[in-house]
């Protein structure tokens, strides 16, 4: 918050209360503190206590931060909100994907446009590369890093591949023959074999 306002105190500091802010120039409400209105820009939104009544349509038990890995991420992320986009890393496979994870999954469209054309210029820049929504080309996630990274804190995401079997497919394709192989891991190599071919793959020297 700007200007050394003071926060209400909520249940991350043993409170019995939930804390939300209200945007005072668009109405529009976000659960995360933030210096700005994630809808409008409109800074210094007003911090409010949730009257705690309500209805429950549904519930499930989430494992944040399971791992030292996820735990470190979390808090890097949480410690700085002032992050406008997150690249993180997926298997081989040649997607650049993006939110949502379900169907249904919100997305405002400035924000779908923005998504949209930087998935567009990396199929330009990346051959062997498609621009994918992850529910609706993939498959459905639900919890996942875009639910967190964009739907709760209003951050430009995406998750592609490193590295892709096609960028040198005369080093790295099995080629054709080798659907029904089972590779076999020796001294530290992986090598498929077939009636007429071995393919041996390790560390490049």
């Amino acid at each position: 918050m700007s200007g050394g306002k003071k926060t209400l105190a909520d249940w991350t500091v043993g409170a019995e209360a939930i804390v939300y802010q209200s945007c005072g120039a668009c109405g529009s409400l976000q659960y995360f503190r933030r210096s700005f209105c994630c809808a409008c820009g409109a800074s210094d939104p007003i911090e409010k206590r949730a009257s705690g009544a309500g209805t429950v349509y549904a519930t499930s038990l989430v494992v944040r931060a399971a791992t030292p890995e996820t735990r470190a991420l979390s808090e890097f992320i949480e410690a700085r909100r002032n992050i406008a986009a997150l690249q993180t890393y997926h298997n081989a496979g040649g997607m650049i994907l993006r939110a949502p994870g379900r169907e249904g999954g919100v997305m405002r469209p400035s924000d779908e446009r923005v998504h949209q054309a930087l998935a567009q210029r990396g199929e330009k820049m990346l051959p062997f590369y498609r621009s994918m929504v992850v529910w609706k080309d993939l498959y459905t996630v639900w919890g996942g890093e875009f639910d967190w990274t964009y739907g709760a804190l209003g951050i430009v995401s995406f998750s592609n591949e490193l590295w892709n079997s096609n960028m040198n497919a005369g080093r790295d394709q099995l080629g054709t023959g080798f659907g029904f192989a089972s590779p076999v891991v020796i001294n530290g190599k992986v090598i498929v074999t077939h009636d007429l071919n071995v393919a041996v793959y390790g560390l490049l020297q």
